[in-house]
């Protein structure tokens, strides 16, 4: 699955637009040792890695 993302996103929309749990997203930052809770804004760096550790290939929006 291809998806967008943006430059900068919230754990909670990463976890909207990848169908999976906010805590699922905050572990997987956490083992990328990014620690962020699920208000704050990562970057596409960071939400891309997650992204493709879930299996979906990432473009910049």
């Amino acid at each position: 699955h291809l998806i967008e993302i943006p430059e900068t996103l919230s754990v909670k929309q990463l976890a909207d637009l990848l169908q999976v749990s906010a805590i699922e997203i905050i572990k997987r930052l956490m083992r990328n040792g990014i620690m962020a809770n699920i208000t704050q804004a990562i970057d596409y760096e960071s939400a891309a890695a997650v992204a493709v550790d879930i299996g979906y290939e990432t473009h910049l929006k």
